[in-house]
């Protein structure tokens, strides 16, 4: 962890090469709540190696405030704002091992911020909830919702699942079963391709 009240870091690409002077910091936590670091507003960069164990997998962020970019192995993966919104990067093809994953966080506001600089909201600023890496098969689920509609007795009700699935190897037939306590309740034959909904 390394603050960067000179926002200097991307032009010196502390992504490619961390500077000496870092520290620890847990993840997920806020680095306000660190001693020295309750008045601090700005940029700030964590660096961490992780351990890659599947060809194709999902980065996932649960929260880092306010905005955040980042970076694997020096390769730029995107950018998020938003403190409480999760966000993820999908890693494909990837060789297995060790790499090194760089974040910058910043959490300065102003007019155009939300919250803005005047508000009545203290700026929280880090890596605020957990990150988290998991392997994807060749077919996997991207996203789902289930919601209900309940009979006019409130005994009984429909329920509707709708399910993002998407296919890493291209375009293919997949069969999809949704099954509820050991039963079979709905199977579909979809064709694959980046994601589709069922």
């Amino acid at each position: 962890f390394v603050e960067d009240a000179e926002r200097k870091g991307e032009e010196e690409e502390w992504f490619n090469c961390f500077p000496k002077n870092a520290e620890k910091m847990f993840v997920p936590s806020c680095w306000n709540m660190t001693f020295g670091k309750l008045e601090y507003f700005g940029i700030a960069w964590y660096e961490r190696e992780i351990d890659i164990t599947s060809k194709n997998s999902l980065l996932e962020f649960e929260g880092a405030l306010s905005y955040a970019k980042v970076w694997l192995d020096g390769e730029y993966l995107g950018d998020h704002y938003g403190g409480y919104t999760s966000f993820a990067f999908k890693l494909t093809n990837m060789e297995i091992g060790i790499h090194t994953l760089t974040v910058m966080v910043d959490n300065s506001a102003d007019d155009t911020t939300l919250p803005s600089d005047v508000a009545d909201w203290y700026r929280y600023g880090g890596i605020i909830r957990d990150v988290k890496l998991h392997s994807l098969g060749n077919t996997y689920i991207s996203s789902m919702h289930i919601s209900y509609e309940l009979s006019e007795k409130n005994d009984s009700a429909r329920v509707f699942v709708k399910a993002n699935v998407s296919s890493l190897i291209g375009e293919r037939q997949e069969n999809i079963t949704l099954n509820f306590d050991g039963k079979e309740i709905a199977k579909k034959t979809i064709t694959l391709g980046d994601e589709n909904a069922v």
